[in-house]
């Protein structure tokens, strides 16, 4: 019969790479850096990508906002052509077109400076509905002054219409 005998506690340790790792406790420092390293790397991507989506969000809620804006100005100038009243004026605040104000709107008047980003704010001095975007990575403004901050005005159309449009006041692009 065959008998397996217990190792020799006096007996060396085996020779070699892998009995040199086996006898340390815990992840070697290359291993630990390089697990450091690709853990730090993925986390930069993922944080990037989370701000472009957020930015996104935020660019297609300004574009919502301003849809539903000019939605509402031709609903009110078929409402005066219904009723045969004279047309819709140019200016003022484009909000009231809205059924309810966007998120982030502050009155007319008595503004903080500076206007926190994510913030609506009218101006009745420009006669201007402004827009503070939060997230601006990807945002491309013309003529920039020392703030960003995007802007329309309702103006009286130079084509034979006779409903005023929604008019961007500071060009951009955005993404």
């Amino acid at each position: 019969m065959w008998r397996r005998s217990l190792p020799d506690a006096a007996a060396p340790p085996p020779s070699g790479a892998t009995a040199s790792r086996k006898a340390r406790n815990g992840i070697p420092l290359f291993e630990g850096f390089l697990a450091l390293l690709i853990g730090g790397l993925v986390i930069g991507q993922i944080s990037r990508y989370v701000s472009d989506v957020l930015e996104q969000a935020e660019r297609s809620a300004v574009d919502a906002t301003l849809m539903n804006i000019k939605s509402g100005m031709r609903l009110e100038a078929a409402r005066r052509i219904l009723a045969m009243q004279v047309a819709l004026p140019a200016g003022g605040n484009p909000v009231r077109f809205l059924a309810a104000p966007p998120a982030g709107y502050m009155a007319e008047s008595g503004l903080p400076e500076p206007v926190a980003p994510g913030t609506w704010f009218y101006r009745t001095r420009e006669d201007t509905l402004f827009y503070v975007p939060k997230h601006h990575g990807h945002l491309r403004i013309e003529n920039v002054t020392k703030d960003t901050v995007l802007g329309w005005k309702i103006v009286k159309r130079s084509d034979e219409a006779k409903e005023p449009a929604l008019q961007t006041v500071t060009p951009y692009v955005w993404f």
